[in-house]
């Protein structure tokens, strides 16, 4: 985790926003690795790569940098 990218995030837009993101981030994260898993097995790659490069972006949103690499 690096507090960096998370305290970019709550002096773009505030305490309460940025709790709430890491919120859904978090109720959403399940949902997206599966997404991301079903993708695959799918070899459907266009689906694939637009559920990593969500992950990605929002991941890095919060500082979360093993997920974001």
């Amino acid at each position: 985790m690096n507090p960096v990218e998370l305290q970019d995030l709550i002096d773009h837009v505030g305490r309460t926003a940025a709790a709430s993101f890491a919120s859904d981030f978090l109720d959403l994260l399940e949902d997206r690795l599966t997404h991301v898993n079903a993708a695959l097995r799918q070899a459907d790659a266009v689906s694939a790569l637009n559920a990593v490069l969500i992950l990605k972006a929002s991941s890095a949103m919060l500082g979360a940098v093993q997920m974001a690499l």
